[in-house]
């Protein structure tokens, strides 16, 4: 998608696409059961996508709305070469099975509540890397600071276990519970970083939701690619209520 939109030929596209196909011909997908509902289930997990930009893919494959988001389903395919390898539910392979829709959502919940998040905050990811890449921490130091000296607000990260369409995990109950309990927090901002993962922080931190919605959009123009974009908004979520809401903003 990004090479068309830089111009690539759709000549060079179609070879470049006809290649992969052939050259992963003969890898282990095809003895995946995938038909086997009772090998398949175990396997099943929700994702999150932006619903705007995956029409198509609602009238193929069984999804839910979630505020301006589209939760659809996968097969976590086992694979020695780490995550990514996965196979989309579609209509007829929910059809094959014998599931309805509101059976799939509650069996790639329950599968991803067995699951231990990857949920850490990004000062410390960061700090540790900067200790490797300088050797001390000072560099860390200045950068969660402002012009004034202030400390930033902390910042948290929640994905799956294999950092992939691991936005999701907002879906699991209990799980952003458990990440305001981690965070001393009653309400948290919810920025859909990407497809694969959000960036949670503090409703009382010193940032406006109209400066957060406006990082968000930025970031989704800079740094994050179409295909992988989650969405232009904020959400918040209420401990107390257990509530999740899109903020509007006029």
């Amino acid at each position: 998608y990004e090479r068309h939109m830089r111009g690539v030929p759709d000549r060079e596209l179609i070879l470049d696409i006809l290649k992969i196909l052939r050259d992963n011909w003969q890898t282990r997908f095809r003895e995946e059961p995938v038909l086997d509902r009772r090998l398949a289930m175990p396997k099943l997990r929700a994702m999150l996508l932006n619903r705007e930009k995956n029409e198509t893919r609602a009238e193929t494959c069984p999804n839910r709305k979630l505020m301006d988001l589209m939760v659809c389903y996968y097969l976590a395919l086992d694979s020695q070469d780490g995550p990514g390898r996965i196979a989309v539910v579609n209509n007829g392979l929910a059809e094959h099975w014998g599931v309805t829709e509101p059976e799939l959502y509650q069996t790639a919940l329950s599968n991803m509540r067995k699951q231990e998040p990857d949920f850490a905050s990004i000062r410390d990811c960061l700090r540790e890397y900067c200790e490797k890449l300088a050797g001390s921490d000072h560099l860390w130091e200045d950068a969660w600071q402002t012009e004034n000296g202030e400390e930033l607000p902390k910042l948290y990260v929640l994905t799956n276990p294999d950092r992939y369409l691991g936005a999701g995990e907002i879906l699991v109950p209990g799980r952003l519970a458990d990440c305001c309990r981690r965070m001393d927090a009653d309400r948290i901002y919810i920025l859909p970083s990407s497809i694969h993962e959000v960036l949670l922080l503090k409703a009382d931190c010193r940032f406006t939701p109209e400066e957060l919605v406006r990082i968000v959009r930025e970031v989704n123009r800079e740094a994050v690619s179409a295909g992988e974009q989650l969405a232009d908004s904020l959400y918040r979520y209420d401990w107390i209520s257990g509530e999740t809401q899109k903020l509007e903003f006029s």
